[in-house]
């Protein structure tokens, strides 16, 4: 006698649960084994892309740069800047909060050049060497802000319409990322890569590249 349909519905349902239960500890798994030290052939890898000179030069990523000059790699599947690697190369740890260049060489990873640092302190290195946007008068998403009109402004029934990139609350990507995944596509990185790499959908990758969305990116 075959079992009840509702009995098979609930072993099917319990599967699936066991299933998905067991993919999220894998990938739970996944992206703690990025913190972990780089092999030996990862870090000969690492430095077979960079320009090596003497201790106290700058040593320039040779691979991909996204707009600001900094180098993006990418570690165990996962997207990282190259100079927070050489960080972890050298000191076996990821610099916290920050990895900050002494030489004010974006692009520069020599472990000599790098140093842990706070957002404070970058904010105050910005301003001794003139990288600072203090003072300079700034736009609402490119536009003057508007003036507002009671509870019937668009802004204030829906603001999430009005909240672009990573200000909206479902943001995965940032502005920064999605610059540097147009960058590494143009360098020859599949979607799928990039896809694993961020931890967005292939269609997600597709369309960022196309423009069809984030689109008030540059």
């Amino acid at each position: 006698m075959s079992a009840p349909r509702a009995s098979l519905n609930w072993r099917r349902g319990a599967k699936l649960n066991h299933a998905t239960n067991m993919i999220e500890s894998e990938s739970l798994v996944a992206d703690k084994s990025n913190h972990v030290k780089p092999t030996e052939y990862e870090i000969e890898r690492f430095w077979r892309y960079t320009d090596v000179r003497g201790p106290n030069e700058c040593w320039n990523w040779k691979k991909a740069k996204n707009k600001w000059g900094y180098g993006v790699c990418t570690l165990r599947s996962k997207y990282q800047r190259a100079h927070r690697v050489a960080f972890l190369i050298k000191n076996g740890n990821w610099p916290f909060p920050l990895c900050l260049h002494s030489c004010d060489n974006t692009s520069c990873v020599n472990p000599a050049h790098l140093r842990e640092g706070t957002n404070a302190e970058n904010s105050r290195d910005k301003v001794i060497r003139g990288r600072s946007n203090a003072g300079k008068k700034h736009h609402f998403w490119g536009k003057k802000r508007p003036e507002m009109s009671g509870d019937l402004h668009p802004f204030h029934r829906n603001p999430n319409l009005t909240l672009k990139g990573s200000k909206h609350p479902m943001a995965i990507l940032d502005e920064d990322k999605v610059r540097d995944i147009r960058i590494l596509r143009q360098n020859g990185e599949s979607i799928k890569s990039l896809s694993q790499a961020f931890g967005v959908k292939e269609c997600s990758i597709e369309n960022i590249v196309k423009r069809k969305s984030w689109k008030h990116v540059l």
